[in-house]
């Protein structure tokens, strides 16, 4: 095993919030002694998140936020070029709810790329295409993670790992074997984390940055980021952030939020708005390209172009 640093401590974080929280927005998951966890929210369920006077219909929250790199962005943990820590301070991120029904990872990520893919947001008025969508996203990054144990994931840097040490990297504190693993998170409602999000950077071959909440006074928030991962190797595309949380946030005060997340949330830096004329939540037909890339044959997962 090489000598990671950074980003699999990143990994494992992602996988321990599965273990250390018990529910998802203001459900608690079901309670089980082996396995991944699993969201008790109903499929019928109307509501989508909390309500809060901080977020609007579309799920925005109303305010900008701060982001600030990891204090172990030093050394060989330092990331360069686009990505550079210099840089987060100056570009303030908006920050959008999705729903919390043990999908929030993919939710999240569907959010982000469509933004990036089409140029405007989804409309949650069609929740069920959300649905299909994010479990498409969730049985590509359950494939590309199983297909071929042998496979390289490139994390962050020069880091790499082969798929299937990740597998029963993120079995093991469930007690399940690594094939038990990839037939829960395949199926609706059970979290996904680090893996997932490795097996979906390298797919999508796009950066995916992650950030978590860090008190910034006694009153507000800012996001630290804990990995990029993706980044350099696939710069050449637009990153997607998203945020682990903690479900109560924006109504959370500082200082009392978990300690790990159990909930994602989508962010847009100004960087990348500024880049296009300003556009409207849209209804409809909106996830074209999206769709056509993410309804290809998963019997032969590769790498998305």
């Amino acid at each position: 095993m090489r000598n990671y640093s950074l980003t699999k401590l990143a990994i494992f974080s992602l996988i321990l919030w599965w273990n250390n929280n018990t529910c998802c927005l203001a459900n608690s998951s079901e309670a089980t002694t082996t396995g991944v966890p699993k969201s008790a929210v109903q499929e019928n369920d109307a509501r989508l998140w909390n309500p809060s006077s901080q977020i609007d219909e579309d799920g925005f929250l109303s305010k900008k936020y701060r982001r600030l790199p990891s204090e172990s962005e030093v050394g060989r943990d330092a990331i360069e070029g686009i990505h550079h820590k210099s840089k987060l301070e100056t570009n303030p991120v908006r920050c959008r709810q999705v729903p919390g029904d043990g999908n929030c990872l993919f939710h999240s990520l569907v959010v982000c790329l469509n933004w990036v893919e089409e140029g405007k947001h989804y409309c949650y008025k069609d929740y069920d295409a959300l649905r299909r969508l994010s479990l498409q996203l969730r049985e590509k990054a359950v494939d590309y993670l199983s297909s071929k144990p042998k496979r390289k994931l490139y994390l962050q840097n020069d880091e790499f790992m082969r798929a299937g040490e990740l597998i029963d990297m993120a079995a093991k504190p469930f007690n399940v074997t690594a094939e038990e693993y990839c037939k829960q998170v395949r199926q609706e409602s059970y979290w996904g984390g680090g893996p997932e999000v490795a097996a979906l950077c390298n797919l999508l071959r796009r950066p995916i940055h992650i950030y978590e909440l860090c008190p910034h006074g006694k009153r507000d928030f800012c996001f630290k980021r804990i990995a990029c991962f993706g980044t350099p190797r696939f710069d050449r595309k637009e990153a997607l952030h998203i945020l682990s949380t903690d479900s109560r946030f924006p109504d959370v005060t500082p200082g009392k939020q978990l300690a790990m997340g159990n909930h994602f949330m989508s962010l847009f830096p100004e960087v990348m708005t500024s880049k296009r004329k300003r556009v409207r939540v849209r209804g409809g037909k909106s996830l074209t390209l999206l769709e056509k890339k993410l309804s290809r044959d998963n019997t032969n997962v590769e790498a998305i172009p």
